[in-house]
């Protein structure tokens, strides 16, 4: 098949074949995989090449007040759609002194705790969705480094402009789907996470997300919001504003600001 430019990424993509690529995930990961799986373009396009390339496939997802009640509904909705079993893991950053005090080493401990968590005890590899062109020097892609965790995607050298358009061409989970992040990412560094910081960045967020509005990211410090979205969308009406507003004022926060980018 021909890799078409899907819009992500960046960088020219070469024509290949789906097959000739994929075909080596199951030397990669032995006969038996655990993917962390979010549901997202990533580890959506990996369960679904395991599957094919005839790997035994179990999905583990990590669910908590830091994830959104939006993309646990995705990461559910892919492994239905894959047909694969699915184990869900339950972490609670706010209760984590080490996590919760929010530093610059928190994805890092975060996902410590994750791998920690998904670590199979049958012998399976822990894959994840990590590509080519994923920034190395991440925090939590050292944590993987140091948990084993095997990136079969990035061993093919997949950029992320490649992995898109593999899973748009194969229809695999997530090939649709808006790239997010944890909720922990939107309140800035040094702020402590709470269980009500990251309940009122959700709110907002699924309000826009409610009137269809794309690229939301609303951050949160001690006592304001910045409230970021795509401006492909055009301005956001009063009304939306507004319910914003009043989201923000019920949790004793000023008006948000509103940031197109």
């Amino acid at each position: 098949m021909e890799i078409l430019d899907s819009g992500r990424g960046s960088g020219s993509v070469a024509p290949m074949d789906a097959r000739l690529i994929l075909r080596d995930l199951a030397r990669i990961t032995g006969p038996r995989a655990v993917v962390a799986f979010s549901g997202g373009m990533d580890s959506g396009l990996l369960a679904r090449a395991l599957l094919d390339a005839g790997v035994q496939v179990t999905l583990a997802t990590v669910v908590g007040p830091h994830i959104s009640t939006r993309a646990r509904t995705v990461a559910m909705f892919g492994a239905s759609s894959l047909n694969l079993p699915q184990v869900i893991h339950e972490l609670c950053p706010v209760s984590d002194e080490t996590l919760a005090v929010n530093d610059e080493l928190r994805c890092y401990y975060c996902k410590q705790n994750v791998f920690s968590l998904l670590k199979p005890r049958s012998g399976a590899v822990l894959c994840d969705g990590t590509t080519a062109d994923d920034d190395p020097e991440r925090p939590g892609r050292r944590a993987a480094v140091e948990a084993g965790v095997v990136s079969p995607l990035e061993k093919l050298g997949l950029t992320k402009k490649e992995v898109s358009a593999l899973a748009r061409e194969l229809r695999s989970p997530g090939w649709d789907v808006e790239p997010d992040s944890c909720l922990a990412t939107r309140v800035r560094t040094g702020t402590r996470l709470t269980a009500a910081r990251l309940e009122l960045v959700e709110a907002v967020e699924a309000l826009l997300h409610s009137e269809d509005v794309t690229g939301v990211r609303a951050r949160l410090d001690d006592m304001m919001m910045s409230v970021r979205y795509s401006n492909e969308n055009g301005p956001l009406s009063n009304d939306l504003r507004r319910r914003a507003h009043e989201l923000c004022r019920a949790a004793g926060m000023s008006a948000p600001e509103f940031v197109p980018w």
